[in-house]
C-alpha cells in the first residue's frame, strides 16, 4: 500500500513535468514559426500575451520540479523516524509532503492558467 502511494506520487509529479515542459516547447515552437512566416505590426502584442503564458508554463515546470525535491525530503524524513526525535522526524516529514502536494497541485493549475492565457493571447490576434 505505502509503495502504491508513493509511486503514484512520482507518476503525478512526472506527469506536471512533462505537461508543462510540452507545452513551453510547444509555444516557442508556434511563436518562433508564426512569426517568420507571418511578421505583422501587432507582433509584439502577441509576444507579449504568449511570453506571459510561457512564464507561467516555465514556473509550472519549476514548481513540479521543486515537489520532486520535497518528495524525496519527505521520505528521508519518514526513513529516520527512530530514537528520541521520531515525533519531530514524523512532523517533518508530514510538512515536507503537504509542501510537495501543495506544489504538484500548483504546477497542475499553472498548466490550465498557461493554456488559458495562451489561448486568450491568440485569439486577441
Amino acid at each position: 500500500m505505502f509503495k502504491a502511494v508513493i509511486e503514484a506520487g512520482q507518476t503525478a509529479l512526472r506527469s506536471a513535468l512533462l505537461i508543462n515542459g510540452g507545452a513551453a516547447a510547444a509555444l516557442l515552437a508556434f511563436l518562433g514559426n508564426l512569426l517568420t512566416k507571418t511578421p505583422s505590426a501587432n507582433s509584439g502584442t502577441l509576444v507579449s500575451g504568449v511570453g506571459f503564458a510561457l512564464l507561467i508554463f516555465v514556473c509550472s515546470l519549476g514548481s513540479a520540479g521543486v515537489a520532486s525535491g520535497f518528495r524525496y525530503l519527505s521520505q528521508f524524513c519518514y526513513a529516520h523516524q527512530n530514537g528520541d526525535c521520531a515525533n519531530s522526524w514524523i512532523a517533518a516529514g508530514h510538512v515536507m509532503n503537504f509542501t510537495s502536494v501543495a506544489l504538484g497541485v500548483a504546477s497542475f493549475g499553472g498548466f490550465f492558467w498557461g493554456g488559458y492565457m495562451a489561448y486568450r493571447s491568440l485569439i486577441a490576434m
